[in-house]
């Protein structure tokens, strides 16, 4: 296996294998004569079926002395700083997903972040490495972005010439990189060159390469890989640019590593669509858009049916902006809100079903508290309270998400009901506290301003998803935070006719 070369280079010590899947890669670490392998619980059913059904039939890895599972994720490990590891490999243990949909891209990977890679490079001891192996694709895409992301995660945590703390190799479908915390020295570099022609696999980057060593076992048209790697070490923010899919370096406030999407390459999405493999994404954030439209469009008969019924009564007067504004600005608010909460909050959980359940349960539970405490509470002051909590939320969630990480689960279970708390409790005051005063008004708009809310809802749930694969989910936040502010100002309007 191509990350073998890790346990070459670092015979002993202690290793972290993330993301293990059914232990292929411990058992590879163990093979080489690793003293300590840790691993951690990323799918308890896994572990679970490995440690009772599948004993006999996996040899009793998990039980293997010098084996550690731990109950933590792979990035609750990583955030542990007691233990400093020799080596650190992000394990491939997802398959190839060249997917026509593209809708893979829309799934969050928090393991494949820039700051996973820092936190991964923090836990190396100080002559450990850090060992990511992605699938190949041409164009080159996920291992490209991979590397982009390692790049990055060193130049920010001060590695100024990564040239001589990196190499690059790949087989016919898996490219390979390691990051060494100290300078590769040339007995190292000999050991590399030595595995890398015995095991049959292509350098991509290496110290002093020349051009005739790449593209030489498994040959490509051209040496794509080794020429965009090379220009993505040497000219980072240019390639990326430049770059035909989108290889930024991913963030936990936009953990989206497989959206590989460009508005550049709308054409050729659009002109090949159901001809051939797209697995970069193209078309997944075009199914994004194919259900916003049809979101609006189901949309629009709920909020004009009861406005059509409302005029067909001579004795009503047409229906108001401030009734669109504010009722559609709390439907559209609410979900901009709480999806980003729920896509953020799956990493301290660790489990998106866990995060789910959490914040639905708590935002749902305090919006009802705060519908029923509502009428004590004036409309328009308990909106601009709301507007400042999510101000304070949307800046301060990341560092919260950090913070949190290194704590037990109940502890960050607890600490995430604290925020959800009230921003749930002000979120149900306006919607109840609004009827009521539609009542005391114009009661016979009380129906089209629940089409109007329920109608925007749905639409804004698509938009959420759109908001955060494009510009991470804290823009998401603020959007929200900006629809609600039409809901103030509608508010005023609302409480004064």
């Amino acid at each position: 296996m191509p990350s073998t070369l890790a346990y070459v280079l670092r015979p002993h010590g202690a290793a972290l294998i993330l993301n293990p899947g059914a232990g292929l890669n411990p058992l590879l670490a163990l093979a080489s004569g690793v003293e300590q392998v840790t691993i951690p619980t990323d799918d308890p059913l896994v572990t679970d079926v490995l440690e009772s059904a599948y004993l006999e039939y996996s040899h009793g890895l998990f039980s293997h002395p010098r084996l550690t599972v731990s109950p933590r994720s792979s990035r609750g490990l990583l955030s542990l700083p007691e233990k400093q590891y020799t080596v650190i490999e992000f394990a491939l243990s997802d398959s190839f997903h060249p997917v026509t949909s593209g809708a893979f891209s829309l799934s969050e990977n928090f393991l494949l972040t820039k700051e996973s890679v820092i936190q991964a490079w923090n836990r190396l001891s100080d002559d450990g490495l850090l060992v990511i192996t992605r699938w190949v694709e041409t164009p080159p895409s996920e291992s490209a972005r991979a590397w982009s992301t390692l790049i990055a995660a060193l130049r920010e945590t001060g590695v100024s010439a990564p040239q001589s703390h990196t190499v690059a190799y790949r087989g016919m479908r898996t490219a390979t990189m390691i990051a060494s915390r100290k300078p590769f020295t040339d007995d190292e570099l000999a050991l590399v060159r030595t595995f890398l022609q015995e095991n049959g696999f292509d350098p991509l980057v290496l110290p002093n390469l020349e051009i005739d060593e790449v593209n030489r076992r498994n040959v490509l048209p051209e040496p794509i890989y080794h020429q965009l790697y090379t220009n993505l070490l040497e000219n980072h923010e240019t390639t990326i640019r430049d770059y035909p899919f989108n290889l930024t370096p991913p963030r936990d406030t936009q953990p989206y590593f497989f959206h590989f999407f460009r508005w550049r390459q709308t054409s050729d999405v659009l002109a090949t669509l159901g001809k051939i493999w797209q697995p970069f994404g193209g078309s997944g954030y075009f199914v994004l858009l194919g259900l916003l439209v049809l979101m609006i469009l189901l949309g629009i008969p709920l909020v004009l049916a009861p406005l059509y019924v409302l005029r067909q009564k001579s004795t009503v007067a047409a229906p108001r902006a401030s009734v669109f504004l504010f009722f559609g600005s709390l439907g559209a608010g609410y979900l901009l809100i709480e999806i980003p909460l729920i896509q953020s909050l799956g990493l301290p959980l660790d489990q998106p079903a866990l995060a789910l359940a959490t914040v639905l349960f708590i935002l749902l539970l305090a919006s009802g508290l705060g519908s029923l405490i509502s009428p004590r509470l004036s409309l328009r002051p308990a909106l601009l309270i709301l507007i400042l909590v999510i101000a304070i939320v949307t800046i301060a969630l990341p560092t919260f998400v950090q913070r949190i990480l290194p704590l037990p689960l109940y502890g960050r279970i607890a600490l995430s009901i604290v925020v959800l708390l009230p921003l749930g409790f002000l979120m149900g005051v306006p919607f109840v506290s609004g009827l009521a005063h539609l009542e005391k008004q114009s009661s016979h708009l009380i129906p089209w301003a629940w089409a109007i809310n329920g109608a925007l809802s749905g639409v804004s749930g698509v938009l959420a998803a759109m908001i955060a694969l494009s510009l991470g989910f804290q823009a998401t936040l603020f959007t929200g935070g900006l629809i609600y502010m039409v809901a103030w100002f509608a508010a005023r309007q609302l409480t004064r006719q």
